[in-house]
């Protein structure tokens, strides 16, 4: 009995590990969204401080796509979650809200 309960701890543990991999691959793909508005000629900065508010987001959107990356290969290797890697899965959604709200601010003050 104890043997199926690992067994279906562990299937559950591949499911939400499988799970947390499509809402990165989403994000990845949300970021070239983001990534495509922002290069957008509406979206040419109009003061310095734009200019550098612009390419300070250029730069989170190429971070969060470059530790996606690294996230969904280190989930792909180790099917079954750890601790470490679900707090990195939870810190890159967070930062991923956060680009998106500093995004959506630039965006709005640009106008």
């Amino acid at each position: 009995m104890k043997y199926f309960k690992s067994t279906t701890e562990s299937q559950e543990s591949v499911r939400i590990t499988d799970n947390y991999i499509v809402k990165l691959e989403r994000y990845t793909q949300d970021l070239a969204l983001l990534q495509a508005k922002l290069n957008k000629y509406t979206c040419e900065p109009k003061t310095k401080d734009l200019f550098e508010r612009r390419n300070f987001l250029k730069q989170q959107m190429l971070r969060l796509q470059k530790s996606n990356q690294e996230i969904i290969r280190s989930l792909r290797e180790r099917k079954e979650l750890m601790e470490d890697q679900l707090e990195r899965v939870k810190t890159q959604f967070d930062e991923f809200m956060s680009l998106q709200s500093a995004l959506q601010d630039y965006v709005t003050h640009n106008h």
